[in-house]
């Protein structure tokens, strides 16, 4: 009877943040044509989607297979430790479950800051409640959007978390935590290397290059990329490499032998230097704590 009570005082304490929690989730993934009338009911729950959105993407790993899904029972013990740890803090947060995935966003007026470094403190603190809950056998891989104003901020900061998350899965760091940046350029390449389709043609245009060997394939990648970034300088690749001009003029005539490909053709640059930078973009995320 005292579980009882105790239950349904929870759900009567949490009911109307879980309702506006639901609420997001549909506006999060619906189709672009429903979000005039979801962000309506959001105003009506007195959700402030005018305010600044950011969003962080949980996603369950299980440690012995990859199609499991997080069970009900460690979702509802999660989402009550959540919801318990949100009324300790002063900004609105929300937490919701999709796609067998969580998400957690976190709004408050523009004025405020250090909302990356808040954020990521409480989803953290999140994550590691479902590892336990989940007795080790389940990994949380945190994505963290950028902070965006409005309902369609609020589905950009969804996406590009939800971005970060499947690309630190992808590179091998499930676990752990990936920051999207503000830069156009990074999101872009998240993008691709989060689509195996993208990431796999990419590939394919280096791929005589990891023939030498991974050590020395990445020391290509790297003089390719500073090569073609410096418009086909040798002198100033070398300058960004610290090697000697003749060294990255041998390295050059290496690689495009291996790669049978025209240098000087402006749209095989473009290919080449988005291959390299996707490249160097998985290996640095695996490279990083």
């Amino acid at each position: 009877m005292f579980s009882r009570v105790k239950l349904h005082e929870t759900q009567s304490r949490f009911s109307p943040q879980q309702s506006s929690g639901e609420l997001i989730a549909q506006l999060i993934v619906s189709e672009s044509s429903r979000v005039d009338s979801l962000a309506n009911r959001a105003y009506q729950l007195g959700v402030p989607l005018q305010h600044v959105h950011c969003v962080s993407w949980l996603a369950f790993s299980h440690s012995d297979a990859d199609d499991e899904n997080p069970p009900k029972a460690l979702q509802s013990a999660l989402e009550l430790f959540a919801l318990e740890l949100f009324e300790q803090r002063t900004e609105l947060w929300h937490i919701a479950f999709v796609y067998n995935d969580a998400f957690i966003v976190m709004t408050e007026e523009p004025s405020s800051g250090e909302i990356h470094r808040r954020l990521r403190e409480a989803s953290a603190a999140i994550a590691d409640q479902a590892q336990l809950l989940g007795n080790g056998e389940w990994d949380v891989t945190l994505g963290i959007g950028t902070p965006q104003s409005g309902p369609e901020g609020l589905r950009r900061s969804a996406a590009e978390a939800r971005v970060a998350a499947e690309t630190a899965i992808s590179s091998g760091r499930i676990g752990h935590i990936e920051v999207t940046d503000v830069t156009g350029l990074r999101r872009v390449l998240l993008d691709f290397y989060a689509s195996p389709t993208s990431r796999e043609l990419l590939a394919d245009i280096l791929s005589p290059l990891d023939e030498q060997g991974s050590d020395k394939a990445h020391a290509a990648v790297r003089t390719l990329l500073a090569y073609l970034g410096n418009r086909n300088s040798p002198t100033k690749a070398a300058a960004d490499l610290s090697l000697h001009p003749n060294a990255v003029t041998y390295r050059i005539r290496n690689i495009e032998a291996s790669l049978q490909l025209d240098l000087n053709d402006p749209d095989t640059r473009f290919a080449i230097e988005l291959a390299c930078r996707v490249r160097l973009l998985g290996r640095d995320s695996g490279d990083r704590d």
